[in-house]
Formats: structure tokens, C-alpha cells, sequence
């Protein structure tokens, strides 16, 4: 009789183990439980993660541009439309809160300037460059933590 090598002998039971048919369990687990968070659970979650400052084509800039609170401070804004866009002359600068989608007409002027906001500015702050078409130009939006 002939000899397998020892070494194939792992092999073999593998072998031998998937021919087998598999055995089913007549008793099936239930999945343990879930929690579902409160909806205030939820929102705390939304509002406390932090904001990523997002600079936009480079028409505005933000001074800071990432918050390190959530109380409200003073952001100087600038704007310099005329090296991507040379036919614009004036821009109107428009402010939108966190979580809102149209906004207040904050500054204007012409193809380039600058303008500090008042102590209201807090972390998702939104500008927009518009020109006097009402065409965006450019968005920012002021980073930080979340606030909420």
C-alpha cells in the first residue's frame, strides 16, 4: 500500500469537510434589540458636528475663515471679481445664515472691495458674490464647530 506525505493530510480533511452537506440549526436567533435615538438625540448629533470651512473660485475671501466658537464675531469679507470675471464692474455681496437658503444683501460695490461684518457671523455663515444681474459669482461658507 501506498503512502500519502504526511504534509497532504491537512489537505485531505479539508477536502473531506466540504463534501459534507451543511448543517442547519433548527433554532434561529432573534437580532438583539435596537435603540432609535430621540429625535433630540438626533439633532444634537446634526448640530455638534464641526463645519468645514468651503472656499469657493477664489472671488471671496473670509478673515477668519474657520470660527473657533459659536459665539457670534466680526468676519472681514473681500471680493475681487475682475481677474476671473473682467466684464463685472459691481458686485453685491449677500449674507445667508446657517441652514438657510436665500439671504440679506450685505455689501456692494465694485469689481473688487472689502466689508466687516457686525458681531453676528457664526460657523455655517454663508456669502455670495453676485453681480448686479443677480448672477453667483462665488460662495464661501464660514467653518467651525457646530453650533446648532
Amino acid at each position: 500500500m501506498i503512502k500519502p506525505p504526511i504534509f497532504l493530510l491537512p489537505f485531505v480533511l479539508a477536502l473531506v469537510a466540504c463534501d459534507r452537506p451543511a448543517q442547519v440549526s433548527p433554532h434561529v436567533e432573534t437580532p438583539a434589540a435596537t435603540t432609535v435615538p430621540s429625535q433630540e438625540a438626533v439633532r444634537s448629533a446634526q448640530t455638534t458636528a464641526p463645519i468645514s470651512a468651503i472656499v469657493g473660485r477664489g472671488v471671496l475671501q473670509a478673515d477668519p475663515a474657520t470660527l473657533a466658537g459659536c459665539e457670534p464675531v466680526v468676519v472681514n469679507v473681500s471680493w475681487d471679481a475682475s481677474k476671473l470675471h473682467p466684464e463685472v464692474t459691481a458686485v453685491e455681496i449677500h449674507a445667508i445664515a446657517a441652514g438657510e437658503t436665500t439671504g440679506k444683501l450685505f455689501a456692494a460695490g465694485g469689481a473688487a472691495g472689502a466689508a466687516a461684518t457686525g458681531a453676528w457671523s457664526k460657523p455655517g455663515q454663508v456669502f455670495q458674490a453676485r453681480d448686479t444681474a443677480g448672477n453667483e459669482l462665488d460662495r464661501i461658507t464660514l467653518g467651525g464647530p457646530g453650533c446648532g
